[in-house]
């Protein structure tokens, strides 16, 4: 099931940016403005290398190689962007259990369309408003949900990991 959700994925995105080649270069032929560069391993990375059950100091040296400094660490770990203004919010837990993403850059806003259905395509459910979506993921050892809230000015992701065997 994994590799079909995989493979769907990867699909929607080669069909809507139009890339052909390696597949397993498929991050690095997006441009770095481009929204499905940072989520071009999903749903086995979440963004930039994130992933579920990752060491909290793994998931901080992936945002520092990728542009993202710490700006705060009481309770959670805030992660700022400021070339794009993106925010990563990872609580701190010893393992990365949920992730909260805030995409304001234009490059998000305006691409917001491809970056819901990649998510669609790799989700076992969909259910999608101009404003609010949700999907559930089943991969082999671990269940997730995302929520989306899109506004006008920035894009609010939750990725909160539901069953992990």
């Amino acid at each position: 099931m994994r590799d079909v959700i995989a493979s769907l994925f990867l699909v929607t995105i080669v069909g809507m940016t139009g890339c052909a080649g390696n597949t397993t270069k498929r991050h690095t032929e997006l441009s770095p403005a481009d929204p499905l560069a940072a989520f071009g391993d999903f749903p086995d990375s979440l963004f930039y290398g994130i992933y579920w059950n990752q060491p909290l100091n793994e998931s901080q040296q992936s945002m520092h190689v990728n542009g993202f400094e710490l700006v705060d660490s009481s309770g959670a770990w805030t992660f700022y962007n400021e070339e794009d203004s993106t925010s990563v919010i990872v609580p701190y837990e010893s393992k990365v259990h949920s992730l909260k993403l805030v995409l304001r850059s234009k490059g998000y806003r305006t691409n917001q369309e491809r970056l819901m259905t990649g998510f669609e395509s790799a989700a076992i459910t969909a259910a999608q408003s101009p404003e609010f979506s949700s999907f559930s993921f089943d991969l082999k050892n671990l269940d997730f949900k995302l929520t989306a809230f899109i506004q006008p000015d920035f894009i609010r992701l939750n990725f909160e990991l539901e069953k992990h065997y």
